[in-house]
């Protein structure tokens, strides 16, 4: 009997030390009934929803618990006010419900993500010594409240109708393969979706197949193995080398990308053999040859809410004041950038400086542009891909050290001890991890075209050679993991 409930408690019951992966063994078994289930009803079109809202409830409460209904109260207030908002013709009534609708979700992420910030600063400078409180942070939080803000937004400024059925929000609010890393999926562009009746094609059903494998190969072979050594240099920087420490910084540049891109990709996959797209967001980013090029391609989906929802109102706001407007518009939205990654002052310095160089950035653009031929620009090219990769290798460091310290002690090992004459040394006695860094520069470096063109020979490739890559990389996965499943590192934003 025992036995028995233990069984059914590993099954629906939350583990919050082990919970739920997109890479786990359980979420495949998961995930396959949850298929075949699905497929049936899918004629059924309420069914279908309600069966597919009751899949995401059930992987977020596998997720984070009991927090994971936090999740029904944006949903149920954004829905109903925006409704109203549609219909009503009072312009202070409207104003009044967006701001409710606004606080509700910005309440709820502030205080589960910012008040021990808060009680921190108080006690720094005011001497008060209030204990922090003991609050754990629901997973996917940051990305459910920006999606439910850029909805009811829309709604508000005509953008988009209101949604008529509360399923239909619903299923957008807790759509599974988007709640511990988004992207930030509008409404206006999966709403629509969820009331095609024609069933998934062969070719999207083998695309998705494609993107769950390469996202596979991204986390749990590459970032995942790279990690170790990262955990390694990170934990004592000033007892390695200068080399050390740089590739350590380099190696979680890489590991950041192929960690969070790779999730994106398991999700992308996973809406498209379920009948969704899910929208780009990323493209080639470590490519960029500016800091603005960068956010053009990096995160796709939180670069444009931050454009459309704080930048473009902001400049709008400073409008008066030109340039300098602007400039001040893109310094404010980055220093919000950087809060909503963290609440160290090390994402604050992150956003403090990313929005600078942006700013210097827009207000040199003129001043720095050359014609996309001559001979000034060939030479800018490198250079500017260097620099950026240089500053970006850098500040990315954000993502991983636990405090402004930390970060300035690995600078300075960079400044003061990195010697490249013992190289290969490092080689010698590091030469699997060298062995993989290297494959995941390529991986992350090779030409778009040549990755469109496997993707094209995988979709239209037979039946039984997806078999095979696919049991490849399950190997491989399962030869390469570490005791436990490495986190997805955006699940902690």
């Amino acid at each position: 009997m025992f036995q028995f409930q233990t069984i059914i408690y590993n099954i629906f019951g939350f583990d919050k030390l082990n919970p739920i992966s997109l890479i786990s063994g359980y979420f495949l078994i998961a995930l396959t009934l949850f298929l075949v289930l699905y497929s049936v009803f899918y004629r059924w079109l309420e069914v279908r929803k309600w069966i597919l809202i009751v899949f995401n409830l059930f992987f977020y409460f596998k997720l984070t618990g009991i927090l994971s209904f936090i999740i029904l109260i944006p949903a149920i207030v954004d829905y109903f006010s925006a409704k109203i908002i549609e219909k009503s013709s009072s312009e202070v009534k409207k104003r009044v419900l967006l701001s409710l609708s606004i606080i509700t979700s910005l309440g709820l992420l502030v205080y589960f993500k910012y008040t021990n910030f808060f009680l921190e600063i108080i006690n720094q400078f005011s001497g008060t010594s209030y204990d922090l409180l003991k609050i754990i942070i629901p997973v996917g939080i940051s990305f459910y409240v920006f999606r439910t803000i850029s909805y009811v937004v829309d709604v508000y400024n005509e953008k988009i109708e209101s949604v008529q059925k509360f399923s239909d929000y619903l299923v957008y609010m807790t759509f599974f393969p988007l709640m511990i890393s988004g992207p930030i999926t509008r409404a206006e562009h999966f709403i629509p979706q969820l009331n095609q009746k024609e069933g998934v094609s062969k070719e999207n059903m083998n695309t998705g197949i494609y993107f769950i494998i390469k996202g596979l190969v991204k986390k749990a072979i590459f970032a995942d193995y790279l990690s170790v050594y990262v955990a390694m240099i990170f934990a004592a920087p000033k007892g390695y080398s200068g080399i050390e420490n740089l590739v350590g910084i380099v190696c979680f540049t890489i590991q950041l990308y192929l960690d969070f891109s790779g999730y994106t990709d398991i999700a992308t996959g996973i809406s498209k053999i379920l009948g969704f797209e899910i929208g780009v967001n990323f493209n080639e980013p470590f490519k960029a040859k500016s800091i603005s090029e960068f956010w053009r391609r990096w995160h796709i989906s939180l670069s444009d809410w931050l454009k459309d929802y704080i930048f473009s109102p902001l400049n709008f706001y400073f409008r008066k004041m030109k340039v300098f407007g602007a400039i001040l518009a893109m310094f404010i939205t980055f220093f919000i950038c950087g809060i909503w990654h963290g609440t160290t002052w090390v994402f604050i310095l992150f956003g403090i400086i990313h929005g600078t160089v942006l700013a210097w950035e827009l207000a040199t653009r003129n001043f720095f542009s050359f014609k996309q031929k001559s001979f000034l620009s060939i030479i800018m090219q490198p250079i500017s891909w260097i620099l950026t990769f240089t500053f970006l290798v850098v500040t990315m460091m954000a993502m991983r050290v636990e405090s402004v310290e930390t970060a300035w002690g690995i600078i300075s090992k960079l400044w003061l001890d990195t010697g490249f004459q013992n190289a290969h040394l490092f080689i010698e006695i590091q030469l699997a991890f060298t062995v993989m860094f290297i494959l995941a520069l390529i991986l992350v470096f090779s030409p778009s075209l040549l990755k469109n063109k496997l993707q094209s020979l995988f979709v239209q490739s037979h039946i039984s050679v997806k078999i095979c890559i696919l049991m490849l990389v399950t190997q491989i996965m399962i030869e390469l993991q570490n005791q436990n499943i490495v986190p997805f590192i955006y699940a902690q934003y």
